[in-house]
């Protein structure tokens, strides 16, 4: 893959020759900070995956003048705005040939995309608190076995169990759910969010343990498309 740095933005062009890209004339933007984060990250690499050339606008500002609902991820398309992440994602999903062609299937990739969200929401309760000590102890409760993280992210565990835990969250290919749950996991697991623990939903051996997430994640981590989307943006994909 190969991009134009062009300072907050960037052109990602097409890796070439893929399904994705064939008859594709649409000139795409995608709108959030210069952050890895998996409301807009799903939507990014599941472009980059589909060989769908996009804009891709990592200006907050900028962003800001076309949220339909105030708040970001937003992304444009031959000019007419498209905001939500689940909208972005299903409609990006069936360009890249990442969504659910069966509509049970479809609805189950949903409600996944739509679990992120509600375990992003109980995080971001979190994020009001002032006193860091206060912050660490109220994440704590909600990681205990009936805390409110734990039952979140104990749905999304359902969800991969009933499709066999077997590293995708419906069917047995990649989908743009794949991405939004392999990014949501590296954040809660990343160490930087006080008071969950390093590994907390990546590391198979964690006493947390969700197998399923683990799983997933380490499958994702693996696609070919999603090696060389970090190899392309090494500034929110360090080497170690």
């Amino acid at each position: 893959s190969s991009s134009l740095a062009l300072s907050t933005r960037r052109i990602v062009k097409m890796r070439g020759g893929g399904a994705g890209s064939a008859g594709n004339a649409q000139a795409i933007k995608v709108y959030y900070g210069d952050m890895p984060f998996w409301r807009a990250e799903c939507v990014r690499i599941a472009l980059h995956i589909g060989d769908i050339p996009f804009e891709d606008v990592r200006d907050w500002a900028e962003g800001q003048k076309f949220a339909t609902f105030g708040a970001l991820p937003v992304m444009s398309v031959n000019g007419m705005v498209l905001s939500q992440t689940q909208a972005m994602a299903t409609y990006v999903g069936k360009l890249a040939g990442l969504y659910p062609e069966d509509s049970w299937l479809a609805a189950k990739h949903d409600e996944a995309i739509n679990g992120c969200t509600d375990v992003t929401g109980t995080i971001a309760g979190t994020m009001r608190i002032q006193d860091e000590k206060e912050k660490v102890k109220t994440r704590a409760a909600l990681i205990n076995p009936d805390g409110r993280l734990t039952l979140h992210l104990s749905g999304l565990e359902k969800i991969l169990a009933e499709n066999g835990s077997n590293g995708a969250t419906v069917g047995d290919s990649l989908t743009v759910a794949d991405l939004a749950i392999w990014r949501l996991a590296g954040w809660l697991s990343s160490g930087l969010l006080d008071g969950l623990p390093k590994g907390y939903v990546t590391d198979p051996t964690s006493a947390h343990r969700f197998p399923a997430i683990a799983k997933l994640f380490a499958t994702v981590e693996a696609h070919e498309g999603v090696i060389s989307w970090k190899r392309a943006n090494p500034n929110s994909y360090p080497v170690s």
